[in-house]
């Protein structure tokens, strides 16, 4: 306890710009000992960080690199495509553009940009809560091997955190200040994070709901408050619709991307249709991943708990719609065929919701030890770890 607190009064004693190069130097030694780490683990033939999505944004993006749009397409004709956000697929693009560019130079970068995200929380809590609160909170994510993780991926998990952290803190600063120029600047923020997830969309309307309800004042100050959030709003659109609109006029379907409809109907057809040896696997891998694979090894696929048969299941149907029917077609049919699923199971699929989401946060817990087969009770000291170190912050910055 001496030993932490000494720590811990080290750290606040820190000045700010000493803070961020401590910030920065951990950061870095995380990055590059997870993949020294994965390195000598993985043989030669594993691809650490690249996914079935990664060759997705490659393809995507050597197709725009060629001039053939933004498409999936392999061979001619190249059929435009919506299934994934323009983003990440750009980022990779316009890296490709540089002299010796390829996609490693996505990795270095994100591993340089990663330090950024411990300093966006920093800023954060500052806003938010006070100094003590703000460098634990920045100091906590930089040593969460999980945040090193994601720098390593072909995937936009660390682009979308920092755009998504920086919304955020710009968005406090408007509210705060009253200042139009970051209205402005984070509705554009949050447009650009948007199109590197949509699951942001939704934010254009909760932020500024949220401002109104809990936000005082009179109804003079108010009123300025409404207009300067509606500039927020139209900084946003401005940068989404056009996307929207090419997907509209090429694809049918007015919408950042077609992911949602896909999600929604698996999520929905796996609570109509799980049995319960099934739900009892699904519960117990938010306990223990490796527990659920041994105790249920025909239900929980060996990719980090996923329910593989179930997806290729879907993935096959999905297969059928698309050969038939546009990217904007098949949206909408899985939409219906989720609907409908939904109102025969409301409770069944609230439940599922439920458990998906818990599971988002047991994945960043249990990533690395399941990538090297770690054992059970591993799996168990990682997460009593986390909760210790919450449980400690909270009682050391109160």
């Amino acid at each position: 306890s001496k030993y932490l607190a000494g720590v811990g009064e080290y750290i606040l004693k820190q000045r700010p710009v000493n803070l961020m190069l401590l910030i920065s130097a951990l950061s870095f030694i995380k990055c590059i000992a997870l993949f020294l780490g994965f390195r000598a683990i993985l043989n030669h033939a594993q691809r650490f960080g690249y996914f079935p999505d990664s060759g997705m944004y490659e393809r995507i993006s050597a197709n725009l690199l060629f001039g053939h749009g933004f498409s999936l397409s392999a061979f001619p004709p190249f059929v435009p495509t919506m299934n994934k956000e323009p983003l990440y697929s750009l980022l990779i693009y316009l890296i490709r553009l540089l002299p010796f560019g390829n996609i490693n130079f996505v990795v270095i970068l994100q591993v340089l940009l990663n330090p950024l995200l411990g300093i966006l929380i920093y800023f954060i809590g500052k806003e938010v809560f006070n100094e003590g609160i703000s460098r634990f909170s920045a100091l906590l994510v930089v040593l969460m091997p999980v945040y090193g993780e994601i720098s390593l991926f072909i995937m936009p998990e660390l682009l979308f955190a920092l755009l998504i952290s920086a919304t955020l803190l710009f968005f406090l600063k408007a509210v705060k200040s009253g200042n139009l120029i970051w209205f402005i600047s984070s509705g554009l923020l949050l447009g650009f994070t948007a199109l590197c997830r949509n699951a942001a969309l939704p934010l254009f309307l909760i932020l500024p709901v949220a401002v109104l309800l809990f936000k005082s004042g009179g109804h003079i100050r108010k009123k300025g408050l409404i207009l300067k959030l509606g500039v927020f709003i139209f900084s946003f659109v401005a940068v989404v619709t056009p996307w929207m609109m090419r997907n509209q006029e090429k694809l049918g379907l007015f919408s950042i991307s077609r992911r949602g409809g896909e999600i929604l109907s698996h999520q929905a057809y796996w609570a109509a249709n799980f049995s319960v040896k099934e739900w009892k696997a699904y519960s117990l891998y938010l306990l223990s991943g490796n527990l659920a694979q041994k105790l249920f090894p025909q239900v929980i696929g060996k990719d980090l708990g996923e329910y593989e048969y179930r997806v290729l299941m879907r993935t096959s149907y999905v297969g059928q719609l698309s050969s038939v029917h546009s990217e904007g077609e098949v949206e909408k049919i899985l939409i219906k065929s989720a609907l409908k699923d939904i109102i025969r199971h409301p409770l069944r699929f609230l439940l599922l919701s439920l458990i998906i989401y818990a599971q988002s946060f047991k994945y960043f817990e249990s990533a690395s030890l399941m990538l090297i087969k770690g054992p059970v009770v591993l799996t168990w000291m990682a997460s009593l770890l986390r909760s210790a170190l919450f449980i400690i912050g909270a009682l050391y910055t109160a």
